[in-house]
């Protein structure tokens, strides 16, 4: 679905394939030591993996703080897919 206005020369969907079925693209030592030597054995040894998502959503989320103490974790709202026009981008 184009865009209207300026944005039109941008592209809205990016796409993007990962080699093996098991590659989320990080770095090997992300993972603590104990995670990989459960994970390693079942991971496949082929395969691929494609993701598309939209590179201008409409869809606004939010980040708030939950208390004044640093220790407690944000409240994060990512809000996904509540524009339907981000659904039809996809699906497009």
């Amino acid at each position: 679905m184009p865009m209207k206005g300026p944005q039109n020369a941008y592209p809205n969907i990016q796409v993007s394939f990962l080699r093996g079925a098991g590659d989320i693209g990080r770095d090997p030592t992300y993972f603590l030591p104990e995670i990989v030597r459960e994970l390693q054995p079942r991971l496949p040894d082929y395969g691929f993996a494609v993701l598309i998502y939209t590179l201008h959503p409409e869809s606004r989320g939010f980040i708030k703080l939950k208390s004044r103490n640093p220790l407690v974790k944000p409240l994060i709202n990512p809000n996904m897919f509540s524009q339907p026009i981000d659904v039809s981008k996809l699906i497009s």
